[in-house]
């Protein structure tokens, strides 16, 4: 990818020693930055700052002075993990964020502790902010002011009680007769207003299927759009408790192989482009016996023994910051859902977390086999049953 130097140069004035040109990374180094940049935002509370340019770019360059300035780089190491990002050379990490590259570099994405976006900031706009020293920090300091920390996201949540139930307590095991093999369709019917058009209302659709036996369960996931394949998952699980034992994860610029065992998930991941060789990464991490892939969470948490009024925590792992997440469920009271494909009695779930893809809310059947019939997700795109 190749991202035009924004326009309208400002020159910056002052004496000040000339600053050492900032190196921006690119391929495994921008994610291994990245991925340590995170993990110790996590740890420390501080907010996680993305700064995509390229030694080429006079805006890039001028912007590196007042990066390098005194108080900037105060306030920097006491509130911000920095990771500088090759915008002309590919790597997994300009490729998530390169919505942030429509008006040219430079460019930022400010993420909180647990990876979420909380701005994205190019062209005019974020030239105002960086016109100075000065007028930099007073835009940090405005996203560091309107952030709660979160707790720790790996440590686990400490119990509440109102009396009657206790929320958060370990997930329910396993509902035997809900391990039937099974294939549904979810058909887009609310797309994300940032992408609210007929095409996506028209074709973008989830098939997720289960096939179980006494001695074996192979799940599979294929988001598609048109004719067109956007994810393909396929996992093995234990037949007894749905944990992963393998995953294959395929997407047009991405495919993890994982496996899970002896309380350590290990694998391999490619990053692909057209423009650059693959981008090779490996995943060894230690992880929870209860941990599920976060591939896996459609698959397995209707096959929960679920109940009313029930509140519980189950472990995820994520292969792309290589971190457990705690998600937080509760299940409300069994309920009436009209649908276009009929009416249903429907517990809703309300999922939420420190995890960038949350919090998100699921209707599912109280029937057995239990099936997913509506999902509401973070971006407010809403997917519903369709056969």
């Amino acid at each position: 990818m190749i991202v035009a130097c924004a326009v309208a140069a400002r020159n910056v004035s002052g004496q000040q020693p000339r600053p050492q040109p900032i190196v921006f990374a690119s391929r495994h180094e921008a994610r291994t930055q990245f991925r340590a940049a995170l993990a110790d935002a996590q740890q420390n509370g501080k907010l996680v700052l993305l700064d995509f340019g390229a030694s080429w770019c006079p805006e890039c360059r001028s912007f590196e002075k007042v990066l390098a300035a005194p108080e900037v780089q105060r306030y920097l190491a006491a509130h911000f993990n920095v990771v500088h990002v090759s915008s002309d050379r590919w790597s997994s990490v300009l490729w998530r964020y390169d919505d942030a590259l429509t008006e040219g570099i430079p460019a930022a994405v400010v993420l909180t502790p647990d990876g979420r976006v909380l701005r994205r900031e190019n062209g005019a706009e974020f030239s105002d902010k960086r016109e100075s020293a000065g007028t930099f920090v007073v835009w940090l300091t405005s996203l560091v002011a309107n952030t709660v920390p979160p707790d720790s996201i790996v440590a686990p949540p400490r119990p509440v009680s109102d009396g009657v139930n206790e929320y958060w307590s370990a997930p329910p095991p396993v509902d035997t007769a809900q391990l039937e093999s099974f294939a549904e369709t979810l058909s887009l019917v609310a797309p994300a207003p940032a992408r609210a058009n007929p095409v996506d209302r028209a074709a973008t659709r989830i098939i997720l299927r289960l096939m179980s036996t006494a001695d074996s369960a192979v799940s599979g996931i294929d988001v598609s759009r048109g004719d067109t394949v956007l994810q393909h998952v396929v996992a093995r699980h234990d037949p007894r408790t749905l944990r992963p034992l393998e995953i294959l994860d395929q997407n047009a610029r991405d495919t993890a192989r994982l496996s899970y065992d002896n309380g350590r998930v290990r694998g391999i991941e490619f990053f692909t482009d057209s423009g650059d060789a693959p981008d090779t990464l490996f995943v060894d991490a230690a992880v929870a016996g209860n941990t599920i892939d976060r591939r896996n969470l459609w698959i397995v948490l209707p096959r929960l023994s679920l109940e009313p009024k029930q509140s519980f925590v189950v472990t995820q792992f994520d292969s792309w910051t290589h971190l457990l997440y705690p998600i937080h469920i509760h299940v409300s009271q069994s309920a009436s859902l009209a649908l276009r494909t009929g009416t249903f009695d429907a517990y809703r779930l309300d999922l939420s977390g420190a995890v960038w893809n949350l919090p998100q809310t699921w209707y599912v059947s109280v029937a057995a086999p239990r099936r997913i019939l509506r999902l509401e997700l973070a971006d407010r795109s809403v997917y519903e049953v369709s056969h």
